[in-house]
């Protein structure tokens, strides 16, 4: 088994430590106490793992892009950094079992015209590599016969002729970075797992985000995942967990075009996102991303279905029961579901020891060596014990037996319009699909009936007189 650890959005200060009462606040966004936390209990994983593991950090290393706090991180991430804070604070990893790419945060530049500014990023943490040749970065790793793949790509905001300012918070891949990965895988072949990281999210995940934070033209960056066959993408940014195997193939056709009015006249714009179908959020749990995709196009192409926002639905397990119950969402999983590709996981990271952040946490994600099953762990914070615990783990995809909706997948045959013949383990069943129908509603009926019955009345009125007597 190999295993991948993310870490995100660290926002380290200029020290580990500060006793100044007057330091600005701006240089001191860790939580000391959560990092030493963190740091016993991720070597405390990663100890039973030998060397098939790789810690991932996906940007936001820096709190504003000082040298110190870079100083600062590495000495709390590298092996052989001669400092006292990296004997008693560090996480001590050697190179190979480390792949790290920039945040906006990392790239942050105090003038006024802003300008995408690694420069020191990049001295520190490659101080070997050229600074115009660093992106994409590419790391082969070979465990157990089984070769994994990671492409790192510098999303950070770029000055251009259209864009005269850097938008500190925007994030966009240039597609000079696309074509060398294409070209470079290409020379390394497909048997391999495909690892992207970023620090930009190509997906709005939260509907509430200010579309300042997102990805420039996403559908760019979508597509060229979809060619190149890329099995897991990473990211950070939004300082919110997110995990989901996404039919990306099928996805990309349900993105809305979005175009400024010149440009729209012009057609010589196209930048998408997933505004129109976020995901269904009830009392702070989350619907499945594909089931908010679902929700918001059956509403959209029929019409008439209850609304999480006006509180209808009480909980995310009513919405579920709801939405899975109904013929127009299953006619939307037969047809999105018909997978005859590699698909995609994407995982969004949290912030990880971040001062004051509603949640802290970091994910791990573990690949069978047969590389076609994949589990996410994710190791939250909890405040109240000052201690990481640790979810059940999350079956993200078994291409044996993988569905989007973690359901089996069912082999049949319609016969004359009228009967179902379905593959079972023993032989096969027939079915009378009208027969079939009656009893999903009766068994709806039986279960909502104490909520609410729907009710149709006769079209010419029955009298039926009964008897007083027993």
């Amino acid at each position: 088994m190999f295993t991948i650890y993310q870490l995100s959005d660290l926002h380290f200060g200029k020290a580990l430590i500060s006793t100044e009462h007057n330091i600005k606040k701006e240089f001191r966004s860790h939580d000391e106490r959560i990092w030493v936390i963190l740091k016993t209990h991720l070597l405390n994983r990663i100890k039973n793992n030998q060397d098939r593991y790789m810690v991932v950090i996906t940007g936001d290393l820096s709190q504003l892009g000082h040298i110190d706090s870079y100083n600062l991180a590495k000495s709390l991430i590298y092996k052989n950094v001669n400092s006292d804070i990296s004997k008693e604070y560090g996480l001590q990893l050697e190179e190979e079992h480390l792949f790290i790419v920039p945040g906006n945060h990392d790239s942050y530049d105090r003038s006024y015209v802003k300008k995408n500014n690694l420069r020191t990023f990049n001295n520190i943490f490659f101080p070997s590599i050229e600074s115009g040749d660093i992106y994409p970065t590419l790391k082969n790793i070979e465990v157990n016969g089984n070769n994994y793949i990671f492409m790192g790509i510098d999303s950070t905001y770029k000055k251009s002729f259209a864009a005269p300012r850097k938008k500190f918070g925007k994030g966009s891949v240039p597609k000079t970075q696309l074509a060398q990965l294409t070209g470079r895988l290409k020379e390394i072949g497909d048997n391999n797992v495909r690892i992207l990281c970023l620090h930009h999210c190509p997906i709005i995940v939260d509907g509430k985000r200010d579309r300042s934070l997102m990805l420039d033209r996403s559908q760019d960056l979508l597509s060229w995942i979809t060619k190149n066959n890329i099995d897991i993408l990473m990211c950070g940014h939004l300082h919110e967990d997110f995990y989901d195997i996404l039919p990306l193939r099928k996805l990309i056709s349900f993105l809305p075009s979005k175009r400024g009015f010149l440009r729209k006249k012009m057609k010589s714009y196209k930048e998408t996102q997933l505004n129109e179908y976020q995901p269904i959020s009830i009392k702070g749990k989350k619907a499945r991303y594909i089931d908010s995709i679902a929700y918001h196009y059956i509403k959209a192409k029929y019409g008439g279905l209850l609304d999480p926002d006006k509180n209808e639905f009480g909980s995310i397990a009513n919405f579920n029961d709801y939405l899975h119950n109904r013929p127009e969402y299953k006619e939307f999983v037969i047809d999105f579901s018909e997978f005859d590709k590699r698909e995609t996981g994407i995982l969004m990271a949290g912030t990880a020891c971040q001062e004051k952040s509603r949640n802290n946490s970091y994910l791990e994600v573990n690949i069978d060596d047969d590389n076609d099953h994949i589990t996410i762990l994710r190791h939250k914070y909890n405040k109240t014990k000052k201690e990481f615990t640790t979810n059940e783990p999350s079956h993200l995809f078994n291409k044996s037996t993988y569905n989007a909706f973690e359901a089996d997948r069912i082999e049949f045959l319609q016969v004359f319009n009228t009967y179902i013949v379905v593959k079972s383990d023993t032989g096969m069943w027939i079915l009378d699909q009208h027969a079939v129908h009656e009893r999903i509603l009766y068994e709806q009926i039986k279960k909502n009936w104490k909520k609410s019955t729907e009710k149709q009345p006769l079209l010419i009125s029955e009298v039926i007189e009964l008897s007083t007597e027993t």
